[in-house]
């Protein structure tokens, strides 16, 4: 696959025209691919693949192309850019860091329900951390359940990391105010 440098005007084109199915061209709010209706059919045909090739190929005049848009955008998520599918059709993955978040802040939420006498320093000094990033990591097991449910299940908002989430320490106990501040739906 070939590709073009892209301007702010103009769509990066990719792909070449030997591919059945090839990405043409790539905007700021979707991605274009160009289906050959012939080639396609030929690939997806059993037989074709047990015949020899044939010398034809379609003219130009005759051959049938189908564009498919797919509206779409970049979106950067901490260090990386993400190309969002808007539709909702791109599978939901779990982010790592955001769930090792969640362990780890039940982990100190259970460390104070089962002994008492232990304050934030004690588990912080046993978790390896300052006892401000043990409160931050307390904070979160104050965040609705939906906002939980999302992030392990990978729904969550793709500008949601770990980083921001743990940059964000006085998150509202409100949790429709959790859900606008963290990028979530308004309201359930």
């Amino acid at each position: 696959m070939t590709s073009r440098r892209n301007s702010s005007s103009q769509p990066a084109l990719l792909g070449n025209d030997t591919d059945p199915a090839s990405i043409r061209a790539v905007h700021a709010d979707r991605i274009d691919i160009m289906l050959d209706q012939g080639q396609v059919c030929q690939c997806l045909d059993e037989t074709a693949k047990q015949t020899e090739p044939s010398e034809k190929t379609p003219s130009e005049a005759n051959r049938q192309v189908t564009t498919v848009s797919i509206p779409a955008r970049l979106k950067r998520t901490g260090k990386e850019m993400r190309i969002i599918v808007d539709d909702g059709s791109e599978p939901a993955i779990p982010d790592t860091g955001l769930g090792r978040l969640l362990v780890r802040a039940n982990a100190i939420r259970d460390q104070l329900l089962a002994d008492r006498s232990l304050t934030f320093e004690d588990i912080a000094k046993s978790e390896g951390v300052v006892p401000s990033y043990a409160t931050r990591l307390f904070r979160l097991t104050l965040l609705s359940p939906d906002i939980v449910s999302a992030i392990l299940s990978g729904r969550h908002p793709p500008e949601l990391t770990a980083r921001r989430l743990m940059d964000d320490t006085r998150l509202p106990l409100d949790w429709n105010e959790q859900r606008q501040r963290l990028g979530f739906a308004s309201a359930h």
